[in-house]
């Protein structure tokens, strides 16, 4: 008995990622006939981009500010939205997949983020599961999948592409290998301005390591990490003249400093007397709820993971609109490893039960030009 115990260990140890490949495979054909399915309806879709009257089913939204780096570089228009306030891997990465693929520029950009969301689901599975085993993994990742806006890893947006190197950066750095880890944090911060927060939580893992990976890895965690980010401010303080636009093209998005209490006040009342925006605050909150529930356990997996999670919400409390929370939720992993610890059977049924409907409702929404994140 106990050699076939071993040997099921081992071969799991070995083909580890036939699960998460597995799983990615059923999600990735769900989202798909969801997206057909909804747009075969009589639906009104009005499409904004009058180069682009058809374009494919995961490119809508923040996918053009992001095909307008590659078409015309970084521009600055003062006082109105402009493509500065996007991070340039993920372009960089849609190029590369352009000039090797041959497909349109719209097909190239959902492509690239349909192989880096294969690369993420499979990093992250094996980050839950060198750290608490299959069980932990299998449910990590049907939680992540699940989640109601998990669909933009497919879409031709950055999400994936950040999933993939914060991943990578904690599997590599629990393992020791913190030259490399912080080689990913740096692609993390050059993927969006909060992959900077790797830096000190690379640090925090880097003073539990033994002395002799201390002395070794200390210059890479120094210089590698806020690599990303300063490159990219360096660029645009040659190209625009504001090595900050970066930032400061936020405030056309309307985001503006402002305390929590005072924004979920302002969400509350809007929810309370069903305004126009009622439904997409509804589901903001709920998923601020999600991160700020599943923050004690955490903390008891891992105080790192806590602080990651801490970090990375402060930004977004701290504004007075929390338009993209539910896609910042979507890509911190230590959310969704808390949720594979929980050993209530029912309670994890019932998290996918509630999860399952909202995603195929934001894909609707999504695919038919209706806000969804």
């Amino acid at each position: 008995m106990s050699k076939t115990l071993a040997k099921i260990k081992l071969l799991a140890e070995h083909h580890w990622w036939i699960a998460p490949l597995a799983m990615f495979l059923f999600w990735r054909i769900g989202l798909e006939l969801v997206g057909r399915v909804t747009l075969a309806g009589d639906w009104p879709i009005p499409t904004p981009w009058p180069a682009d009257t058809n374009p494919p089913l995961w490119a809508r939204w923040d996918t053009g500010w992001m095909a307008s780096i590659l078409n015309y570089g970084y521009t600055i228009r003062p006082g109105q939205m402009s493509n500065v306030a996007f991070f340039p891997l993920y372009p960089l990465l849609w190029a590369g997949v352009k000039w090797l693929s041959g497909t349109s520029r719209l097909m190239a950009g959902v492509l690239t983020a349909n192989l880096m969301a294969c690369l993420a689901i499979l990093v992250f599975y094996r980050l839950a599961f060198v750290s608490y085993g299959v069980r932990v993994a299998d449910r990590a990742t049907a939680a992540l999948l699940a989640f109601p806006t998990s669909f933009f890893l497919i879409a031709a947006y950055s999400e994936s592409t950040f999933l993939f190197f914060i991943s990578l950066c904690l599997l590599l750095a629990i393992r020791g290998r913190f030259g490399w880890a912080a080689l990913a944090a740096g692609a993390t911060s050059a993927t969006r301005h909060i992959g900077i927060l790797l830096w000190p939580i690379l640090f925090w893992l880097w003073s539990a390591a033994p002395t002799f990976r201390k002395l070794r890895h200390w210059l890479p965690l120094i210089i590698l990490p806020p690599l990303g980010l300063v490159l990219f401010s360096i660029y645009l303080g040659q190209t625009t003249g504001e090595p900050l636009a970066w930032f400061t093209a936020h405030a056309a998005w309307g985001r503006h400093f402002a305390l929590p209490f005072k924004t979920i006040y302002s969400y509350t009342n809007s929810i309370w007397h069903r305004d126009e925006l009622a439904g997409r605050y509804a589901a903001e909150l709920a998923s601020l709820a999600f991160a700020l529930v599943l923050l004690p356990r955490v903390w008891k997996l891992s105080k790192v993971y806590a602080g990651l999670v801490v970090l990375a919400l402060i930004p977004m409390l701290l504004s007075d609109t929390f338009v993209s929370l539910r896609r910042l939720v979507l890509v911190l992993p230590p959310l969704f490893v808390a949720m594979g610890t929980i050993e209530k059977r029912w309670l994890f049924i019932t998290y996918l039960l509630a999860c399952i409907p909202l995603l195929a409702l934001s894909i609707g929404l999504f695919v038919t030009w209706q806000w969804a994140g």
